[in-house]
């Protein structure tokens, strides 16, 4: 899923990834699925997990690290002059955010 919903190229969007984009990706990123069967089988889980977690009204770890991301970025679009000192304070101590779901 990280490559999926988590991955660096996301990092500013905070969307997932299609299922074109997903499959277009070099297997570098999702070694253990090289085969395009099992990356098209690894996204219906993905897909399949979403709806089912929306069902049941829950989050994960991956959708509470986006709400804080951006959050921040919502921080720094409501600044006119710039980074906030709460902004500057965050970044830092955070480069990066791992989720090891």
């Amino acid at each position: 899923m990280g490559a999926i919903k988590g991955s660096v190229s996301q990092a500013t969007c905070f969307e997932p990834l299609s299922r074109d984009e997903y499959l277009g990706l070099r297997w570098r990123l999702a070694p253990s699925f090289a085969s395009e069967r099992e990356r098209h089988t690894v996204y219906d889980i993905y897909e399949w997990y979403e709806r089912e977690k929306k069902k049941r009204g829950d989050i994960d770890q991956a959708d509470r690290v986006i709400k804080v991301m951006k959050a921040l970025e919502g921080f720094r679009s409501s600044e006119v002059l710039g980074e906030s000192a709460f902004e500057r304070k965050i970044r830092s101590v955070i480069d990066e955010i791992y989720v090891d779901g």
